[in-house]
Protein backbone atom coordinates (compact mmCIF):
# COMPACT_ATOMS: atom_id res chain seq x y z
CA UNK A 1 0.00 0.00 0.00
CA UNK A 2 1.31 3.58 -0.94
CA UNK A 3 2.09 5.79 2.32
CA UNK A 4 3.81 8.34 0.76
CA UNK A 5 2.77 11.06 -1.56
CA UNK A 6 4.84 13.78 -3.54
CA UNK A 7 2.96 17.33 -3.64
CA UNK A 8 4.02 20.42 -6.01
CA UNK A 9 2.38 23.45 -6.57
CA UNK A 10 3.20 26.74 -8.41
CA UNK A 11 0.65 29.87 -8.26
CA UNK A 12 1.60 33.14 -10.32
CA UNK A 13 -0.22 36.09 -10.40
CA UNK A 14 -0.12 39.02 -11.95
CA UNK A 15 -1.59 43.15 -11.99
CA UNK A 16 -2.41 45.38 -13.77
CA UNK A 17 0.72 47.77 -12.53
CA UNK A 18 -1.36 49.43 -9.40
CA UNK A 19 0.66 47.43 -6.94
CA UNK A 20 -2.09 45.81 -6.27
CA UNK A 21 -0.78 42.19 -5.26
CA UNK A 22 -0.06 41.59 -1.35
CA UNK A 23 1.92 38.22 -0.41
CA UNK A 24 0.58 35.77 1.39
CA UNK A 25 -0.95 36.63 4.73
CA UNK A 26 0.65 33.60 6.94
CA UNK A 27 4.25 33.32 4.61
CA UNK A 28 5.39 36.75 2.68
CA UNK A 29 3.33 39.34 4.51
CA UNK A 30 3.87 38.00 8.38
CA UNK A 31 7.76 37.47 7.74
CA UNK A 32 8.09 41.01 6.32
CA UNK A 33 6.30 42.38 9.24
CA UNK A 34 6.84 40.41 12.17
CA UNK A 35 10.60 39.18 11.64
CA UNK A 36 11.83 41.91 9.26
CA UNK A 37 9.76 44.76 11.21
CA UNK A 38 8.98 46.28 7.43
CA UNK A 39 5.21 47.13 6.15
CA UNK A 40 4.37 43.90 3.97
CA UNK A 41 4.84 44.43 0.23
CA UNK A 42 2.89 45.13 -2.53
CA UNK A 43 3.43 44.37 -5.96
CA UNK A 44 2.92 43.47 -9.75
CA UNK A 45 3.85 40.26 -9.57
CA UNK A 46 4.12 37.12 -7.05
CA UNK A 47 4.66 33.65 -7.59
CA UNK A 48 5.12 30.95 -4.78
CA UNK A 49 6.28 27.55 -5.26
CA UNK A 50 5.41 24.42 -2.60
CA UNK A 51 7.00 21.18 -2.39
CA UNK A 52 5.87 18.65 0.02
CA UNK A 53 5.48 15.18 1.33
CA UNK A 54 2.11 13.42 2.87
CA UNK A 55 2.58 10.64 4.70
CA UNK A 56 -0.89 8.75 5.04
CA UNK A 57 -1.40 7.07 8.53
CA UNK A 58 -4.97 5.99 7.97
CA UNK A 59 -5.72 6.37 4.06
CA UNK A 60 -6.76 9.49 3.92
CA UNK A 61 -8.80 9.79 7.19
CA UNK A 62 -5.10 10.96 8.60
CA UNK A 63 -1.72 11.96 7.51
CA UNK A 64 1.02 14.04 8.25
CA UNK A 65 2.47 16.76 6.03
CA UNK A 66 5.60 18.85 5.68
CA UNK A 67 6.93 21.25 3.48
CA UNK A 68 8.86 24.13 2.21
CA UNK A 69 6.98 27.31 0.41
CA UNK A 70 8.85 30.15 -1.62
CA UNK A 71 7.15 33.30 -2.34
CA UNK A 72 8.65 36.40 -3.94
CA UNK A 73 6.15 39.45 -4.43
CA UNK A 74 8.03 41.95 -7.41
CA UNK A 75 7.52 45.13 -8.94
CA UNK A 76 6.39 47.66 -5.91
CA UNK A 77 8.14 50.37 -3.79
CA UNK A 78 10.38 46.97 -2.87
CA UNK A 79 10.55 43.55 -3.90
CA UNK A 80 10.12 41.00 -1.04
CA UNK A 81 10.65 37.05 -0.51
CA UNK A 82 10.16 34.69 2.02
CA UNK A 83 10.74 30.86 3.00
CA UNK A 84 8.10 28.75 5.06
CA UNK A 85 8.89 25.27 6.25
CA UNK A 86 5.24 23.20 7.23
CA UNK A 87 4.79 20.28 9.43
CA UNK A 88 1.32 19.63 9.99
CA UNK A 89 -0.72 16.66 10.99
CA UNK A 90 -4.51 15.96 9.47
CA UNK A 91 -7.54 14.47 10.58
CA UNK A 92 -10.83 13.53 9.14
CA UNK A 93 -13.41 11.03 10.70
Amino acid sequence: EDKLEAVVRYQWARSSGDNLLEGSKRNLRATQKEVDNLDPPKGDENHTIYAGLNYFVCGHNAKLMTGVEYETIDGGERDAEATTFWLAARMYF
